[in-house]
């Protein structure tokens, strides 16, 4: 299993930014839960989509469970899709509603 808890920490340093540069904001108005263990919930749904994938492997010959795993393979997947959307929706929402400085041509970010 993947270790996810950096998502814990997207989250916390996203709170931080809108709390510095958009203190009116309330942090139900942005698209990752806060109030869920978002390395849990990833989690469970990579757990899903593994098992489903394994229920693929080993529908050979069945059409129904092919097409049954391909179903849950699908919903699983684009639940991942809606996770990794809400982490982009609120990283742009932060660049788009708090005022930033202009980046410099020549500006090299610190690793």
């Amino acid at each position: 299993m993947n270790d996810f808890s950096g998502v814990d920490a997207v989250r916390a340093l996203f709170a931080g930014i809108a709390r510095e540069k958009l203190p009116e904001l309330n942090l139900k108005e942005l698209k990752v839960s806060y109030g869920e263990d978002l390395s849990m919930l990833f989690a469970k749904r990579i757990a899903q989509l593994t098992q489903d994938i394994s229920r693929l492997a080993s529908s050979r010959g069945d059409a129904l469970a092919t097409q049954s795993a391909l179903i849950h393979i699908r919903g699983h997947a684009m639940s991942l899709c809606g996770f990794f959307d809400n982490i982009a929706e609120d990283a742009e929402y932060l660049l788009l509603e708090a005022e930033w400085p202009s980046i410099p041509e020549d500006y090299v970010a610190p690793s």
